[in-house]
């Protein structure tokens, strides 16, 4: 039996775990790991904010990547002032001994997988398979990245899903196989990350100018009421489709990115300004201060009351 991040007791034969809202998938690490380069790998479905899951960590001598496949994961790298959004289809790479942490120190609903690499001595010591050299190369390719988000491809999400089908699996030549998708996820990763640092003009577009322009129109109107046909009126586009791409794209619906954005706008809002709770509410579109502290609640994890004393606290 071992614990996930969560603190969830569970062993390596049911991959379902429900508990509290939340389905966890096996974490493998310890004795039930297959490769030494594999410290840990895992994945989660979230249903609802949970608070205290993400503190401040650094793992020495271990790179971290997480790949979200649904929802968003708001997580910070180096500094807590800076968040980050990491949408569906994208991901995010720590460096050995690199601060990080979540917002809040909250996981909120989402299904993402994590791996931990290992790479030995760098002196001496290669990864199984490839040369020193190339060992050499690839960690300090990693070690290099200037931007810890990037978009990863579907080979490299592939990769992961059936890495981590290996040691679900337990089949005989499972360290063998194990090993071989490895280093193809090495490969993948390398191209991805290389990918995301060229100039933002030779990347391709994360959302196409039909979602972009729903965005702009969400983002102009955000304490105002109104529709997702609206927003589908404003993309050009009809609702079905609008909705169809926009999930496809940012891995989440209309309707929760427009909460998330006006949840962070309140947030900044009573981070900076005096007014009440109840005005917040009314300027970000809100139909009510109990309507507002219920989705803040769901988002954050916290009432807007605790989010503002908490920040008070942090000030002081």
């Amino acid at each position: 039996m071992i614990k996930n991040p969560l603190g969830l007791v569970q062993g390596n034969t049911d991959p379902k775990l429900v508990w509290h809202g939340i389905k966890a998938w096996e974490t493998f690490e310890g004795p039930t790991q297959i490769l030494p380069e594999v410290p840990i790998i895992g994945e989660f479905d979230l249903k609802d904010t949970v608070l205290y899951a993400l503190k401040p960590d650094r793992h020495i001598g271990e790179f971290e990547v997480h790949l979200v496949y649904h929802g968003v994961m708001e997580v910070w790298v180096d500094s807590p002032e800076q968040p980050l959004i990491i949408n569906r289809g994208s991901g995010v790479i720590t460096r050995p001994g690199q601060l990080h942490g979540g917002v809040h120190e909250a996981l909120q609903p989402a299904r993402w997988m994590w791996i931990r690499i290992a790479f030995p001595d760098e002196k001496n010591g290669f990864l199984p398979g490839i040369s020193h050299r190339e060992t050499h190369r690839i960690r300090q390719e990693l070690a290099a990245v200037a931007t810890p988000t990037f978009r990863f491809s579907h080979e490299l999400g592939d990769c992961l899903r059936r890495l981590l089908d290996e040691h679900r699996r337990g089949l005989p030549g499972m360290q063998t196989a194990a090993r071989g998708i490895f280093l193809e996820f090495l490969v993948w990763l390398h191209r991805d990350l290389r990918h995301a640092q060229q100039p933002p003009a030779v990347v391709r577009p994360l959302l196409s100018p039909e979602i972009k322009r729903g965005i702009e129109y969400a983002d102009k109107n955000l304490g105002m009421s109104f529709s997702i046909d609206q927003m589908a009126e404003a993309a050009c586009l009809s609702a079905s489709q609008f909705r169809r791409l926009f999930h496809e794209q940012t891995g989440q619906s209309p309707h929760d990115y427009l909460v998330r954005r006006r949840v962070e706008c309140s947030k900044q809002m009573l981070k900076e300004s005096k007014k009440s709770i109840t005005d917040i509410a009314l300027d970000m579109g809100f139909a009510s201060s109990a309507h507002f502290a219920s989705v803040f609640r769901r988002f954050v994890g916290i009432t807007p009351l605790q989010f503002r004393e908490q920040h008070k606290v942090v000030k002081s």
